[in-house]
């Protein structure tokens, strides 16, 4: 609506200083309801470059609504211009109640309309060097930790009332107990301390080893260490994020995973494991439980190197992925060779899948099971097949 609105207020000196636009009826009248009109009229664009991923259609609607507002003008005959104007002319009251109308509508259907992280969904990618675009969309370092600290900010509220007893409970992966979900996750955070510091460094990435003695200090801790202590390890790592320079954050690379990344590339597989493995913990608490929403959005356009961890299939299938929250349209290959998720083209797919973006998040870390899928729609797709496919890690 900014946008639009500054849209609108380009329209003023051509209403209020010359008489080549909107030059019938009061201009004290006209040029405040165009203004309105337009910043209505914002809202549509706005949906049309977030679903297209293009400002071509935007551009293309502003053009076909000028042409149309021409045509009618040229065709109409009015006992009164001047009530036309205010009627139904780019300012008037009827056309404003109809934008209107679709801007609530479209503002209202899609929560992810309203948050500055959400906002920024469609920044150009960073982070992995080699394969820029399948390392995902960029972020600010600023905008991943502050949705990282929400993310176990939110994991922390619901731990720290457990008793040592509940800290025993199964989590998401039966194998594992609420406490051993904590305790990977308290020592992936020390290591991605190790890392931090590498990359700072230009230090080669800490060894085997190294990694294994933090295992195994980790392992031996009791449940309700693990617990707490995987909390502290996380705020010490954030408020360690948070202090680095704008010298220093610039500066970091590291090679990990095979990939070069930046902090912030960094920072996007630290948040990626903490909302997977949050989410273990909170269904284990709660069966309704989904995916941090913020950690979705963040999540949803890198998620080309997690679908290539899937395993092969016999036969070759091209799958059309619609996503929803945030709205996004993929394209799923799966077949002898592996799995692989791109962006879907042009071209008439058979296989379709729509279901919630944080439900096919969890498909491709296995985490769908029946039990927890939500209402999907499918169409030539077996999910006990995709399942198999990716079985989680």
């Amino acid at each position: 609506m900014v946008t639009g609105f500054i849209h609108g207020l380009f329209h003023l000196p051509l209403i209020l200083l010359t008489t080549v636009y909107e030059n019938i009826g009061s201009r004290w009248i006209v040029a405040p309801m165009v203004v309105v009109v337009i910043t209505g009229g914002g809202v549509l664009y706005a949906w049309l470059r977030d679903h297209s991923g293009s400002v071509w259609p935007t551009n293309l609607a502003h053009v076909t609504v000028n042409i149309l507002f021409g045509v009618g003008a040229s065709v109409t005959i009015a006992a009164s211009p001047v009530a036309l104007e205010y009627v139904a002319g780019e300012g008037g009251f009827a056309t404003a109640a109809a934008v209107w109308l679709i801007a609530g509508a479209l503002l209202l259907a899609k929560p992810q309309w309203r948050g500055p992280v959400r906002a920024a969904a469609r920044l150009p990618a960073i982070g992995c060097r080699s394969t820029r675009r399948v390392c995902g969309m960029s972020f600010s370092v600023d905008q991943i930790l502050a949705v990282l600290t929400a993310a176990q900010d939110r994991l922390a509220a619901a731990v720290q009332p457990l008793s040592p007893e509940q800290l025993t409970r199964p989590a998401y992966p039966s194998e594992w107990s609420i406490a051993q979900v904590m305790s990977h996750l308290g020592s992936s955070t020390e290591i991605f301390g190790l890392y931090t510091q590498a990359g700072l460094a230009g230090e080669p990435i800490p060894g085997r080893d190294r990694i294994s003695e933090i295992w195994d200090v980790w392992n031996a801790k009791t449940p309700d260490r693990q617990a707490a202590d995987s909390i502290s390890t996380a705020v010490a790592f954030r408020e360690r994020i948070g202090a680095l320079g704008p010298e220093e954050r610039s500066a970091f690379r590291l090679g990990l995973f095979g990939m070069d990344l930046d902090l912030a590339g960094l920072l996007m597989l630290r948040l990626s494991e903490q909302v997977v493995h949050g989410w273990d913990v909170h269904v284990a608490l709660d069966p309704t439980a989904t995916l941090f929403p913020d950690g979705v959005v963040l999540m949803m356009d890198g998620l080309g190197q997690v679908a290539r961890l899937g395993k092969p299939t016999d036969e070759a299938q091209l799958i059309a992925v619609t996503t929803e929250g945030p709205d996004r349209r993929l394209l799923l290959s799966v077949g002898p060779d592996g799995a692989s998720l791109t962006d879907a083209g042009e071209g008439d797919i058979k296989a379709t899948l729509r279901l919630p973006a944080e439900a096919f998040i969890r498909l491709l870390f296995g985490r769908l099971d029946p039990d927890h899928t939500p209402p999907v729609q499918t169409e030539g797709v077996d999910l006990d097949l995709l399942r198999q496919t990716f079985p989680g890690f």
